[in-house]
């Protein structure tokens, strides 16, 4: 049994993915939570709020069902982000446990320097297994933050909760206890993406989009933006115009969209389709009639992305620094990963799937299963063991 307690819960941004889990937790009887967002965000469409939580730009569903406060920061770069005068902050809030959701460098620090003062504990989440291959595409102040972690978590991280089997292993390699880690995986809304498939019929969808019912459609779902590459999927398509039932989903935007458009509209017309930016319930739309995701991010994240194109029933490609979204994927089983920006192999692995459609299917249901355990269940039942074990007498 847990005691009432006050939750400071402190993440980059509002989320379609951690939402819901932020919800199920402020649900709990007895977690009084207040979820703290920095208007500084890593996001093309970051929110732009207030300390008084006024959140202007902010998605009112993704805010919704719990409650959410804004820090209006100065500081460019997500990673520089603190809290205006954090002393008066901390006194005035006064809370029983603090979770950092994330690295979050400067604001972490603040964190860690003032809970012996105001007698919180702290719970850090998030992807703590970054391979060292990927350390290249990250900001400077994240791999120096990463570099301190073994040095520092020891002293003052109270519980620690890994959202990927990366994360974990990384923890014990740094000598972390083992009875202070409690995985909260990366989590998928299923109910929702139930209620999404009930809705949503691929065979209406594609007459509505002007696709023949045996086109086989790849999605990327992500920003267009460099970190992304999704310039590297346009190249793939362009060495696979000898499949002329090929389409391709690009759900989302950016400033490469424009020259997506212009290299593949020509070839494909109507097979491709470019929606934009989409919420979470009408991204089902789009899921719903694509057989293969394709990731070639690379900057070590897409976790939740792969976890939810999973629980769609579909395999996923993706880079080699894909991070999370790697520990999904198992080559030749619920998709394939190529090494990070080399098109033929990206475009080998797609032919697969155009020459044998029925791989899809297989690897769809494998993929469906080993996604089973990411959900908002899990994802919470970590935190609330840390908070158990934290708070224990």
């Amino acid at each position: 049994m847990l005691k009432s307690m006050k939750v400071g819960l402190f993440a980059f941004y509002p989320d379609v993915f951690r939402a819901p889990l932020w919800r199920k937790l402020a649900s709990h009887r007895q977690l009084d939570i207040y979820v703290y967002y920095f208007t500084t965000a890593i996001s093309s469409k970051p929110p732009v709020a207030t300390t008084d939580n006024n959140a202007e730009t902010a998605d009112p569903v993704v805010i919704s069902g719990y409650e959410s406060r804004f820090i209006r920061v100065t500081e460019p770069d997500p990673f520089s982000a603190k809290i205006p005068d954090p002393d008066t902050f901390f006194k005035r809030e006064l809370f029983d446990v603090v979770i950092i959701d994330g690295c979050l460098s400067r604001c972490e620090r603040q964190i860690r320097k003032y809970a012996k003062k105001y007698h919180y504990k702290i719970i850090l989440r998030g992807e703590m297994g970054l391979a060292a291959q990927m350390i290249s595409n990250m900001p400077e102040i994240m791999v120096k933050t990463l570099d301190r972690y073994p040095a520092r978590i020891r002293r003052r991280i109270d519980a620690f909760c890994p959202t990927g089997r990366n994360a974990e292993q990384r923890l014990q390699e740094q000598g972390i206890a083992p009875e202070k880690i409690f995985p909260s995986p990366f989590s998928i809304d299923t109910e929702a993406v139930k209620t999404q498939k009930k809705l949503y019929c691929r065979e209406i969808i594609q007459k509505e989009l002007g696709l023949p019912d045996d086109t086989f459609v790849f999605l990327f779902a992500g920003d267009i933006t460099p970190n992304e590459y999704p310039l590297t999927v346009v190249d793939a398509i362009l060495k696979l115009q000898d499949y002329p039932k090929i389409a391709i989903v690009f759900l989302g935007e950016g400033e490469l969209a424009s020259k997506v458009e212009t290299k593949l509209r020509p070839i494909l017309s109507e097979r491709l389709v470019m929606p934009g930016r989409c919420d979470f319930d009408s991204s089902g739309y789009y899921f719903a009639i694509s057989d293969v995701l394709v990731m070639p991010s690379g900057h070590g994240a897409g976790g939740p992305t792969v976890a939810l194109a999973m629980h769609w029933e579909m395999p996923a490609i993706i880079s080699d620094r894909c991070g999370e979204g790697g520990e999904l994927v198992i080559n030749g089983f619920t998709g394939f990963s190529y090494p990070d920006q080399q098109v033929d192999s990206l475009v080998r692995y797609m032919r697969k799937f155009l020459v044998d459609k029925e791989l899809a299917v297989k690897m769809g249901l494998a993929a469906l299963h080993a996604a089973e355990n990411y959900t908002i269940k899990e994802g919470v039942a970590g935190i609330i063991s840390a908070l158990k074990f934290i708070l224990k007498p």
